[in-house]
């Protein structure tokens, strides 16, 4: 099944942890629990796709630091997609652009 959301506090207040995965993976709409479908696992994918060939989360941060309530906070208040390193090949970041659009319905 689909992991279920529960509530979780931390410094920043209030935040989101998944049951069964990995709350930097989830889209920001499925922190707000606003749902999950489809667009929520492109999203997910996107951000495995840029941890592979960055090492780092959405967030910028080496995913060797871990993640903290602050910064699923953040994610689930993203308004616009993750600045993506310079480095990254230019049909890569416009796939990841795309793939980590906070706005569920311009996914692909």
């Amino acid at each position: 099944g689909r992991p279920r959301a529960r509530r979780r506090s931390g410094p920043a207040g209030r935040a989101m942890a998944l049951e069964g995965g990995r709350s930097i993976y989830a889209a920001p709409e499925v922190l707000r629990q606003e749902g999950h479908g489809r667009k929520a696992d492109v999203w997910s994918v996107g951000c495995l796709v840029l941890e592979m060939g960055t090492l780092t989360t959405v967030l910028g941060s080496r995913c060797a630091e871990g993640v903290n309530a602050t910064q699923i906070l953040e994610i689930a208040q993203l308004r616009r997609p993750p600045t993506l390193p310079d480095s990254l090949p230019p049909d890569a970041a416009d796939f990841l652009r795309r793939c980590l659009d906070p706005r569920a319905a311009d996914r692909p």
